[in-house]
């Protein structure tokens, strides 16, 4: 099951997201899903991103939009997360993902 809950803007706000563990989605402009994350603290993560712009992860700039999700199984929610947007995407997994090497 997909993320649910809002879809808020990206910008400042982000820095302020609690310190729960959980799962993110980045989305860009056009609403497609560009990076599905996992963090032990979401807020340490988002400050991270909103503090640098991206400037590590320059895919990510493209962000306009995210979701949010607090789970203590953070790691187990995110690869359930990639194996649905595998099977709605014909294998594909989001742009800014990195393929686990096996």
């Amino acid at each position: 099951m997909a993320i649910n809950g809002d879809r808020y803007v990206w910008g400042d706000r982000a820095r302020y997201v609690t310190a729960e563990p959980g799962v993110y989605e980045l989305i860009n402009s056009d609403g497609k899903t560009i990076f599905i994350g996992a963090a032990k603290s979401l807020k340490d993560r988002f400050s991270g991103y909103v503090t640098t712009s991206f400037d590590v992860k320059k895919g990510k700039k493209a962000t306009k939009y995210y979701r949010r999700e607090t789970t203590p199984n953070f790691e187990e929610r995110r690869a359930e997360l990639l194996e649905e947007y595998k099977k709605e995407n014909n294998g594909d997994i989001p742009r800014c993902n990195v393929v686990p090497k096996k």
